[in-house]
């Protein structure tokens, strides 16, 4: 175990030579496996006296009481930086799974997304060209859910809002797309991926 601990913190450490706090992030949904990855990158931070970089969660409409209650006492008690980000688009909806939407009912902008996708991906447009199916592990509504609103904070974030050290929430609906690549630990970056050495970069 104390192996895969110091192999882990090898690629936090790398992760933060090669980006500063405010270039990083930590997407956390308050499960076991992103709360263990906050608590990784928590514990080096104070061991080497860096500011934690901000906590992300990415609200897909189906948070439970009892989780926002777990991740609203560890941000009072670990002194978290969390900004919440969503769709709301689709979130406000508040859609069933297997629900069929019509793209009529969506944003302009939300269409020019699932166009986007539909155009880098080679899925089939005739099949999404009324409506779509709400199935959140898809990857067209993985997409609209998860990356949209992640790539438009980084969008309408200021540089200088990742020092900020003071405790902030907020939440932000999604614009526009940017390329620029920024260093986010995912729930996938868990103990076995991070000593595996692997990467989570957007």
């Amino acid at each position: 175990m104390n192996t895969r601990l110091f192999q882990s913190e090898m690629v936090i450490e790398e992760a933060m030579a090669n980006y500063p706090s405010d270039g990083c992030a930590i997407a956390w949904s308050a499960g076991k496996d992103s709360t263990l990855v906050l608590y990784l990158i928590k514990r080096y931070c104070e061991s080497n006296r860096l500011p934690l970089p901000i906590v992300i969660d990415i609200d897909q409409g189906d948070q439970f009481p009892e989780l926002i209650e777990f991740r609203d006492r560890l941000v009072d008690e670990w002194n978290l930086s969390l900004v919440v980000v969503q769709n709301d688009d689709l979130i406000n909806r508040s859609p069933c799974v297997g629900e069929s939407i019509q793209r009529s009912q969506l944003s302009q902008l939300t269409n020019q997304h699932i166009d986007a996708f539909l155009s880098k991906t080679g899925f089939d447009d005739d099949q999404f060209k009324d409506t779509i199916v709400f199935q959140p592990d898809t990857p067209l509504c993985n997409h609209l859910l998860k990356t949209i609103p992640l790539l438009d904070y980084r969008q309408c974030t200021p540089a200088s809002a990742g020092t900020n050290t003071t405790r902030a929430k907020e939440k932000l609906t999604f614009h526009n797309i940017t390329t620029q690549t920024t260093c986010v630990f995912t729930r996938s970056c868990t103990l076995k991926n991070l000593m595996c050495g692997k990467r989570c970069l957007i």
